[in-house]
């Protein structure tokens, strides 16, 4: 580990182990013909079991069907947070869209609140968040990605941003790392690497604006355009790690322990009005704090469940274009996978139907 700026400590962004570069092989030269197809796309995302099962009865051949199980196989086999591969390399996305599915212990929810969230950081000082408080956190982040999906503003803004990154033959590389795009001199390896490799002014301009951009809109980072990573809460955190997480900007909220807090002080409600504040400031359209993004009845928010089926099925249509019935094929899956009765799959499909026809 080492020191950067004298205070903010960063360690090393850990590198794929070598065991993925021989499985990454081993995958190729036994479908090697169903990788080139998608691998120009840009990221190529793992497709739940169900959903296979669904397709290949009447969407794919049997070489597509053991291919995309294998593909499937292949990425949860590495991690049960790796979602897919991007130029060769593992996706990995540390809020697993089936958390609730997933038999794992308290000390694998602590590193998916911690050294998976932000593997750069060095969390050591940070406090632990139990199993249970975690698993609410996850639903609540999984649920404003969701929103900021279907949101008008946010998917304008980040836009002119894919466009930019697009046009350039040098491109930066994901992640992009909220803190370290705005202050290059505490970026990871990496990103720092390719900082110093570019000495393209637009490229530097279109890095400081891509982290002006999730700051807005409480991003920690986003692993690929279609994957942001909100910002999760911090509670008792020593400020040196706030900041490496937050940015020297962000407002600061201290009681120092000898202050007696007055009873007639409402602490959440002016914590409430300080995250209306803050969304307005950065002229925020969306009402802050979202209210509507965290489990109810024991159930993902419609806006989380929202994500999980577009996220699908735009990996199905990306992959397989938009053959008729494809959608009378995918509601039985969506029900399996969700839990859902018919109805409420179509009601929140039509939550994001819009969004699949204005991509095509």
């Amino acid at each position: 580990m080492k020191e950067v700026d004298g205070h903010i400590p960063f360690k090393a962004m850990p590198t794929p182990k070598p065991s993925w570069v021989e499985r990454w092989n081993v995958f190729l030269s036994q479908h090697g013909s169903w990788w080139p197809r998608f691998a120009g796309q840009g990221p190529v995302y793992c497709l739940p079991k169900g959903v296979i099962g669904v397709l290949r009865r009447e969407f794919l051949d049997n070489d597509d069907s053991e291919a995309e199980l294998a593909f499937r196989s292949l990425c949860r086999g590495r991690s049960r947070t790796t979602i897919g591969v991007w130029n060769e390399q593992p996706i990995d996305y540390p809020l697993p869209f089936d958390l609730d599915r997933l038999q794992v212990s308290d000390d694998y929810l602590h590193k998916l609140s911690t050294t998976k969230y932000a593997p750069e950081i060095d969390w050591r000082s940070s406090p632990r968040i139990d199993g249970k408080t975690w698993r609410a956190i996850h639903h609540q982040l999984l649920g404003y990605v969701g929103r900021l999906t279907l949101d008008e503003q946010y998917r304008s803004e980040m836009k002119p941003l894919q466009d930019r990154w697009l046009r350039h033959g040098c491109r930066p590389s994901f992640p992009l790392v909220a803190n370290a795009l705005e202050k290059p001199t505490t970026s990871t390896a990496s990103i720092r690497q390719d900082i110093e490799q570019s000495s393209s002014e637009e490229v530097a301009t279109l890095m400081k604006d891509a982290g002006h951009f999730m700051r807005k809109w409480q991003l920690n980072r986003l692993i690929t355009w279609e994957l942001p990573l909100p910002q999760r809460p911090l509670d008792w955190v020593p400020l040196r790690l706030a900041c490496a997480l937050l940015g020297d900007d962000h407002p600061v909220f201290a009681v120092p322990s000898f202050y007696d807090i007055p009873s007639r002080t409402d602490v959440r409600a002016r914590i409430r009005e300080e995250q209306e504040q803050v969304a307005k400031a950065f002229r925020i359209n969306l009402e802050h704090p979202v209210t509507d993004i965290s489990t109810r009845g024991g159930k993902p928010s419609s806006y989380e469940s929202a994500f999980r089926m577009w996220h699908i099925e735009v990996t199905v249509r990306s992959r397989y274009g938009t053959s008729r019935g494809l959608v009378a094929r995918l509601g039985p899956a969506f029900k399996k996978y969700l839990g859902y009765q018919e109805d409420r799959v179509k009601q929140i499909r039509s939550m994001y139907a819009q969004l699949l026809n204005q991509n095509g």
